[in-house]
Parts: structure tokens; C-alpha cells; sequence
């Protein structure tokens, strides 16, 4: 039923036709270092258009989902700001990312370090965290929230009126009335 091949470093390679499962496992016992990679996918082009890109299609004819992880060269410069930087992009309905623990959280870390305290947001049962794990309401930020010159904060009152709360040059709040978004 199942086909076992055994690459160079010893991880099993099990193909199946047989079942509709099972496409295709990769299987290893690998607990730390680099052996851990599962699959590696190498691009050795050098160059501004060069990417490495994993590509997941469901359906079928004109009916067909594409799913891309593409790891983008540092000097890609085909799409701005791409360089460097890896990518899902999704020709269908949307990217959705979702843990299936009812106290999971999806954290956004930015550096070298995964600790809870280098976490930039964190989206929990609570909320969305900004420089918190555990946010404590609807929208949780730890820290400074800056708004932009030309904006204001708009607060929403009982009474369904929208106010704007704006800062002079010289440092004096005013409050005024505003359409609600």
C-alpha cells in the first residue's frame, strides 16, 4: 500500500496512490538543528527577479484556488517593497489564519527573538494586543498610540453621536462633532 523510500539523512518518504488522504508524508524524528527542515525548496537564480515560491491549488478548469509562499531575493525588485521578504499571496476569497486552541493566540514578532515581550501584536480571545500578548479588551495597546497630524481620535457616545477629540499646535484638546464612520 504505501511506498518507502529512504533519502541520504535517514527521513522516510511514504508515497500512496491508494488512499486520497494521503498524497504524500514526510516523516523524521528530528528534535533541534537544521535537520528539522522537512522541505527545501532552492532557487539558486541571483538577481532582481529571482523568488522561491511554493504554490497550493485547489479545484479544478476555471474553478482553481492559488495559494503562494513565495520567499522573495534581496534584490527582487519586480513588486516594491518585495525585496527580501517572504509572501502568502491568494488568487480566490481571501488568506484567513486561525489556531483551533480555544486559548491559542497568533502572534506577529518582528526580530530575532520569539520571546512574549518582543511580540508587536498578538490576536487573542481578548482582542488584538499591540506590544501586549494578553490584551485585555477589544483593542489593547501597551505603550504610546500615535495619530497622525491631520487626524483625530474618534469616539462613538451611548447616543450613537461621533465626536473627535483633536490636539492644537500648542497642545490644547478639543472636541468636536462628526459624522461616525
Amino acid at each position: 500500500m504505501f511506498k518507502k523510500l529512504f533519502c541520504c539523512l535517514g527521513m522516510a518518504l511514504f508515497v500512496s496512490a491508494l488512499t486520497a488522504q494521503k498524497k504524500l508524508e514526510l516523516e523524521t524524528d528530528v528534535r533541534t538543528g537544521n535537520d528539522r527542515i522537512m522541505a527545501l525548496l532552492t532557487n539558486v537564480a541571483d538577481g532582481n527577479q529571482a523568488l522561491t515560491a511554493l504554490q497550493l491549488d485547489s479545484g479544478v478548469s476555471s474553478n482553481i484556488t492559488t495559494t503562494q509562499l513565495v520567499s522573495h531575493h534581496n534584490d527582487y525588485t519586480a513588486v516594491a517593497g518585495a525585496s527580501g521578504m517572504t509572501g502568502v499571496t491568494n488568487i480566490g476569497s481571501g488568506i484567513f489564519l486561525r489556531t483551533l486552541a480555544t486559548t491559542g493566540k497568533l502572534r506577529f514578532f518582528v526580530g530575532t527573538s520569539v520571546s512574549p515581550v518582543a511580540s508587536k501584536m498578538s490576536v487573542a480571545t481578548g482582542g488584538v494586543g499591540f506590544g501586549t500578548d494578553d490584551p485585555k479588551a477589544p483593542v489593547h495597546v501597551a505603550g504610546n498610540l500615535y495619530v497622525d497630524q491631520d487626524g483625530g481620535l474618534i469616539l462613538k457616545s451611548a447616543s450613537n453621536t461621533c465626536f473627535s477629540i483633536e490636539v492644537s499646535t500648542s497642545g490644547t484638546l478639543s472636541t468636536s462633532s462628526v459624522t461616525c464612520p
